[in-house]
């Protein structure tokens, strides 16, 4: 049973490894994330999410001498390849897969990404609330409530960050707390570095780029975060309250 308990520790820290430093895998665990919530129901996970334009730009950049790379990956699929989520993204767009260029695709893509997360909300939700109707004893519904607390997503706006991860999210939702003072340094201090750091730029201090990429949209790119993102987007941001 140990033993068992410990790969299920180490596979989670390494995929939570991986969604914080490869975006690619950030997609995977979030397109799949059923699979992962089934795999591991106990483990409490946050969606970190960005608006929509902002994220579109550093795709963009990302992709400045050729397509973006990264949210375009499927882009040449046939529709019975792309991920789900990103068909229902444009379904509810009322557009279909043929008619989008790249950057629309690439807002497609990120919806479909919140969709995945927002999805398995709304089924953790559902049997939440399918087993406390249920239950039969107070000792019953206590005991959910427990499972319950330190369980399911939560959704967590970009600009929250990062003081919201150590007044609120590591103790509430994680259930780390006491949460050690020098572990809030330490999160303090390496918040001031850029995350994406490597090589030269490697420990380069952060800076805000939020309003160079606003000013800098083009109207292809806030048109097509507010087709397909905005409904999605105004739903987090319901839930991260």
């Amino acid at each position: 049973m140990v033993r068992i308990v410990m790969y299920r520790i180490v596979l989670y820290r390494i995929e939570l490894y991986c969604c914080t430093v490869v975006c690619w895998f950030v997609g995977l665990f979030f397109l799949s994330c059923c699979r992962f919530t089934m795999a591991f129901p106990e483990v409490p996970w946050i969606f970190v999410y960005r608006d929509t334009v902002e994220i579109l730009q550093s795709h963009l950049k990302q992709g400045s001498n050729s397509v973006p790379k990264v949210c375009t990956r499927n882009y040449n699929l046939k529709a019975h390849q792309q991920p789900a989520t990103t068909l229902q993204a444009i379904r509810d767009a009322g557009k279909s897969l043929r008619d989008l260029d790249h950057i629309q695709y690439c807002a497609a893509h990120l919806a479909g990404l919140s969709l995945a997360a927002l999805n398995e909300h709304d089924r953790t939700a559902a049997a939440a609330a399918t087993a406390t109707a249920t239950t039969t004893t107070a000792q019953e519904n206590q005991q959910l409530q427990l499972q319950q607390q330190h369980r399911g997503g939560r959704f967590v706006e970009y600009n929250q960050l990062p003081e919201r991860l150590w007044e609120e999210i590591l103790p509430n939702h994680f259930g780390v707390n006491p949460l050690p003072k020098e572990a809030i340094a330490n999160m303090q201090a390496i918040t001031g570095v850029y995350s994406k750091g490597r090589g030269v730029k490697a420990n380069k201090e952060w800076t805000e780029d939020s309003t160079r990429k606003q000013q800098t949209a083009s109207s292809e790119v806030t048109d097509a975060a507010d087709l397909f993102v905005a409904d999605v987007y105004r739903r987090m941001n319901e839930l991260s309250h």
